[in-house]
């Protein structure tokens, strides 16, 4: 009672306030292990409890979720103890703060890893040592999922085999969620070149254009463009690959 009154009455720092919060739910936690069965605990059949007994477990609940990695499902769970018990919304205001921090640095930690994996698997592509970056885009799709840019390397990749026919339907399928991306929209371009469908390539060699961006490479494909309009294709990279 002396610590739950401390919280709510008395002017304490963020600090101050964090660790006895912290303490109030370890304190709690303990008590209602003595005096409920395990069971009812586990099963959550919190029924008979209080709003706060059912607070402190939530909280309990969301530290839990939070040492598995599961940031926002914790931050999900906090948000439901707030609302079991409203009166001590800054000791959630702290949790939430400190688990929106954690996210936020994983996330940068986990962008990092995703641009370096990308890069390899550029350089692999672009020194045509197309086995080592299929395995390795198999990996990266496990990890990061397929987005537009693994789209576009595996494109890149069945263009340099000269499948134009399996890489238009890998990008045309990526276009449906991403339709302005340059790269994408460069290699579809290109896919129907190979397949010497002029039209559709100028077309997409249009849509690339619109949003280079690079302006050298814009001057580029508009080059390539008026080659192809005119019946002369000039030299040119097949793919796109960032």
């Amino acid at each position: 009672m002396l610590l739950k009154n401390t919280l709510f009455f008395c002017n304490l720092s963020h600090e101050e306030y964090f660790k006895l919060f912290n303490l109030f739910i370890q304190i709690g936690n303990q008590y209602l292990k003595l005096i409920y069965s395990p069971l009812a605990l586990e099963t959550r059949n919190w029924t008979a409890l209080n709003q706060e007994d059912r607070f402190i477990l939530l909280v309990n609940q969301a530290e839990q979720e939070k040492a598995k990695g599961n940031n926002r499902q914790a931050i999900k769970i906090l948000r439901t103890a707030l609302n079991t018990y409203p009166k001590l919304n800054k000791g959630i205001e702290l949790l939430t703060k400190d688990l929106q921090a954690l996210t936020e640095t994983r996330t940068k930690e986990f962008e990092h890893y995703s641009r370096l994996l990308k890069e390899k698997i550029e350089n692999l592509i672009n020194n045509d040592e197309l086995a080592m970056a299929t395995s390795l885009l198999e990996e990266a799709t496990k990890v990061i999922g397929e987005d537009s840019d693994i789209v576009s390397m595996k494109a890149v990749i069945v263009l340099k085999q000269g499948e134009f026919i399996k890489a238009e339907k890998l990008l045309q399928k990526a276009l449906i969620k991403d339709p302005q991306n340059f790269d994408l929209l460069y290699n579809l371009a290109c896919s129907f070149e190979g397949q010497q469908k002029v039209g559709k390539a100028i077309h997409y060699y249009q849509k690339a254009s619109q949003v280079c961006p690079n302006q050298n490479l814009k001057t580029a494909i508009e080059e390539h463009i008026s080659g192809l309009q005119n019946g002369f294709p000039g030299k040119k990279d097949t793919s796109s690959v960032k």
